[in-house]
């Protein structure tokens, strides 16, 4: 299966989580892509299509609180190059919505958090100058 930007963009309307990962003393920006288990393959596609580096992660469902859920995979993406070069480039501008606002969130909380790690702010930086509206 070849899949399309345009097809990525909207699986991550639901799919995608930009957030942080870490304690509350350092926050390390963090890209997740989540589907079910089952839908493993199309994660693997996604993964391929965006050329990233990272291990799928395939999950059982948190069942403590009774709630039934599914296993899932997953794509964790923490590092500071894919994020930049990668993550980022992808999805600037391309989300609408509340996902689109969830992604500018993230870039500013990246700025304005202390408990992120001075390498990362590069990215707000970058943001904040335009750079990636090319």
């Amino acid at each position: 299966m070849k899949l399309s930007k345009d097809y990525i963009l909207g699986i991550a309307e639901s799919k995608a989580i930009f957030t942080f990962s870490g304690n509350g003393t350092k926050k390390i920006p963090a890209f997740y892509f989540v589907m079910e288990a089952k839908d493993k393959e199309m994660v693997k596609e996604v993964k391929l299509y965006l050329g990233l580096k990272n291990k799928i992660y395939v999950h059982d469902p948190y069942k403590k609180d009774g709630a039934k859920r599914k296993s899932s995979a997953k794509i964790a993406v923490r590092d500071f190059n894919q994020i930049k070069n990668i993550i980022i480039p992808f999805f600037y501008n391309q989300l609408k919505g509340s996902k689109g606002k969830e992604f500018i969130s993230w870039l500013n909380k990246i700025g304005k958090d202390p408990a992120v790690p001075k390498l990362y702010k590069l990215f707000y930086r970058l943001h904040r100058t335009g750079y990636w509206k090319k």
